[in-house]
C-alpha cells in the first residue's frame, strides 16, 4: 500500500462472538468482499486509538457489522468493527485462519498496514476520551467483562468508539445511574448492618 499508514497491537483472546457472526453472515460477507472469510477473528488491542473513515466503510448484518480493508503481514485482511467498538480494538477477518498461518499467539505484538483513505481522525475530545476510559486498561476490552460492560457506555458518550457518541448519551446515563444505585445499595446495608 502507496499511501498507507502502520500500527501496532498485540494479540488477544477473543470472546468467541465473531464466529457466530461470520457463519450466520457467510454469504452476505462473500458479496461484500468478494472473499470467503473463514469463522472467527484475530483480535487485536492496538497501541494507539483508531478511528476508521465512515464514508469508506463496507456494511454487513444489518449494518451493525463494519468493514475496511488492511493488509496483514503482506496479506490482503479485512478489519472488522460494530458501531461502539473502542477505538484501540480491531478484529481482523480473513481467507485464512491467521493464528495457524503466521505462527501468533496471544501476547504477540503485530503490525496492520491500512491506507490513509479508510483513517479517519480521532479528534481532540475522542483522543481525551479514549485516554480517560481506556489508557493502560486497553486489553481490560477482551480481559473483563465487568469493565467492558461499565466502559463502553463512556466510550460511546466520550467519542472513544467508532460511532463517536451519536447514540449514547441514554446508555451511559443509564449506566452511571446503575453504577451509583449499587453504590447506594452497598453503602445502606453496611449502615444497616453496623448499627445492627
Amino acid at each position: 500500500m502507496a499511501d498507507s499508514r502502520v500500527f501496532r497491537g498485540t494479540v488477544l483472546p477473543g470472546r468467541n462472538l465473531t464466529s457466530a457472526t461470520i457463519e450466520r453472515t457467510s454469504n452476505e460477507l462473500l458479496g461484500v468482499t468478494g472473499e470467503s472469510i473463514v469463522p472467527g477473528s484475530l483480535n487485536i488491542v492496538l497501541d494507539t486509538p483508531l478511528r476508521l473513515s465512515r464514508e469508506t466503510k463496507r456494511t454487513f448484518n444489518g449494518g451493525q457489522g463494519f468493514l475496511w480493508p488492511a493488509r496483514f503481514n503482506g496479506a490482503r485482511v479485512w478489519i472488522y468493527r460494530w458501531p461502539a467498538t473502542p477505538l484501540q480494538v480491531v478484529e481482523i477477518l480473513s481467507l485464512v485462519h491467521l493464528r495457524t498461518q503466521f505462527g501468533l499467539s496471544d501476547g504477540t505484538r503485530v503490525t496492520i498496514e491500512i491506507e490513509r483513505a479508510n483513517i479517519a481522525s480521532v479528534g481532540a475530545l475522542g483522543f481525551l476520551g479514549w485516554m480517560f476510559v481506556w489508557l493502560g486498561r486497553s486489553d481490560l476490552f477482551y480481559r473483563s467483562n465487568r469493565y467492558r460492560r461499565h466502559a463502553m457506555p463512556a466510550s460511546v458518550y466520550f467519542k472513544a468508539s467508532q460511532c463517536r457518541g451519536n447514540t449514547a448519551r441514554e446508555d451511559f446515563l443509564r449506566s452511571v445511574t446503575t453504577i451509583a444505585q449499587r453504590l447506594a445499595g452497598r453503602l445502606l446495608m453496611r449502615r444497616r448492618n453496623r448499627s445492627a
